[in-house]
C-alpha cells in the first residue's frame, strides 16, 4: 500500500492511493465527504490524518481478529489436543503476528515523523483554527494524528502480548511431543 499527496502552492492537495484495500479507499472517501467544516488550511495533514485514521481503524479489526483466533486455540487445548494438531498453523499465524507487530511498529515510526514535523523546535507551527484567543484547536487533524499514534503504540503492545500468548502454545504443543 501506498499514499502519495501532491499539494499546490494554494493549500489545495489530493491524495493517490496505490494497492489500497477497497474497504480503505472507501472510508476515506466517506471520511472526506463528511469532514465537518473547511480542512485547514493545510490540507495535506488533513488528508495524512484521514488516512492514518483509516489505517489504523483496519489495524484494530485485524489485532482483534488474531486475538479471537489465539483465544480459540487457548480454548481449545486439553491434555492430549495437541498430539492429533498439526502444529503448521500455529507457525504460520506466529509468522503473520510477528509482522504485524513489525508494522505497527513502522505506522508508529511514520506517525511521529508526520507529526514531529510541527513541534514548536521545527520551525513550523499547526495553522489549524483554534478557539478564540489561540485556545484549544479541537478540529485540529494533529490533535487526531496524535490520537491515532497512540492507539498504533497500543495496538503495538496487543500484537507484542499475542505473539507471547501464542509463543507459549507453541511451546506447551512442543513439550507435548
Amino acid at each position: 500500500m501506498s499514499f502519495y499527496i501532491y499539494a499546490w502552492s494554494t493549500g489545495e492537495a489530493v491524495v493517490f492511493c496505490f494497492d489500497a484495500p477497497a474497504i480503505l479507499e472507501s472510508n476515506l472517501i466517506e471520511t472526506m465527504n463528511s469532514a465537518m467544516g473547511e480542512p485547514p488550511r493545510e490540507a495535506p495533514v488533513f488528508l495524512q490524518s484521514a488516512i492514518v485514521g483509516e489505517l489504523t481503524k483496519l489495524y484494530d479489526t485485524s489485532i482483534w481478529t488474531l486475538r479471537d483466533h489465539i483465544r480459540r486455540i487457548e480454548k481449545e487445548r486439553n491434555v492430549t489436543g495437541f498430539l492429533d494438531r498439526d502444529l503448521t498453523p500455529l507457525h504460520d499465524l506466529a509468522r503473520h503476528i510477528i509482522h504485524t507487530c513489525e508494522v505497527l511498529a513502522v505506522a508508529a515510526d511514520t506517525v511521529t515523523e508526520l507529526m514531529g514535523d510541527y513541534r514548536p523546535n521545527s520551525g513550523l507551527s499547526c495553522a489549524c483554527p483554534g478557539i478564540a484567543g489561540g485556545g484549544l484547536r479541537t478540529k485540529c487533524p494533529h490533535n487526531d494524528l496524535s490520537f491515532w499514534l497512540r492507539l498504533l503504540r497500543n495496538f503495538g503492545l496487543r500484537a507484542e502480548a499475542l505473539k507471547a500468548r501464542l509463543g507459549n502454545e507453541i511451546n506447551l504443543a512442543s513439550e507435548r511431543f
